[in-house]
This record gives C-alpha cells, structure tokens and sequence, in this order.
C-alpha cells in the first residue's frame, strides 16, 4: 500500500484516480496508521477531499462500514464505490463505466472480486463468492462452505 509506483506511492495512485470518479474520499483504518496515511497522502495534493474513520480491530469490510457509518464518514450519495487497498489499480475510466452501468441497470452494489488459488497461503483468509453461469453474483460462500464451494 505504501509501496513506490514511480515518485507515489500506490494508496496515492488509488486515492487520485478515485478522485477523478467521485468527489470524497474516504479511508477506514486502524488509528495507529493514521499519521503513516497523511505522510502518504498529503492535503495539497487532494484539497481535503480524503478523509478518515477508524476501525479499531479488523473485523471485515462490513465492520469497517459501520464504524465509518458511526463515525459519519459516510457521505450522502447516490452511488458509493469501495474500494480494498489491495486490489489492482484501476484506472479512472474503470470506475466512470462501473456508475454508469449500476444506474443504466438500477444495480445496488457492484463488487470487485480477485481469483485466487485454493494452495495461496492468504486463501483461508479470503471470502468466496459464488457466480452463475453469465458472471452475475449470485451469493457470498460462508466460510464453513469454503471447501464445498468452486473455485473461480
């Protein structure tokens, strides 16, 4: 996250294509990394257009949205994009289409899913999420299914 792409670092990367989409902002962390996030995300560079909540223990993306939602991180709008630190960087356009795409098909939430291999060390760790035969998300996997369930 804090990795160098070219003189930025990749959350920067993340945060300004966003930005290019959608007009705030913001990341939910763990508190002691605050100070590490405003060092790599200077204010001149995003006109107070980042901000932060704080999720003590990580506990899932849904715990981290409901301590954001707590905390009125939130903001009022039509279509919400959220985005994992550790997803690939996707370029504005990605991120325009998706919108235009959730409003075309009156899509509540669209979710951005990775395939990983069953023998990657990080696979017990991860969701499973099932699709049907055309890519549509039909359900997420319960952890205790992780084994019935097939492997996209």
């Amino acid at each position: 996250m804090f990795a160098p792409l070219g003189r930025k670092t990749v959350i920067w990367h993340v945060v300004k294509n966003a930005l290019r989409t959608v007009e705030q902002v913001t990341l939910i962390i763990k508190p002691k990394f605050e100070k590490h996030f405003r060092n790599f995300l200077p204010s001149k560079d995003f006109d107070q257009k980042v901000q932060f909540a704080f999720q003590p223990k990580a506990r899932g993306s849904a715990d981290a949205l409901r301590h954001a939602y707590k905390q009125k991180r939130i903001p009022l709008a039509d279509q919400i994009l959220i985005l994992m630190g550790y997803q690939p960087l996707f370029p504005s356009q990605y991120f325009n289409a998706l919108f235009n795409q959730n409003i075309v098909q009156k899509t509540l939430a669209t979710v951005s899913t990775m395939k990983i291999p069953k023998d990657d060390p990080d696979f017990e760790k991860c969701g499973v999420v099932e699709f049907d035969e055309l890519g549509n998300f039909q359900r997420i996997v319960k952890t205790s299914q992780v084994a019935k369930a097939p492997i996209l």
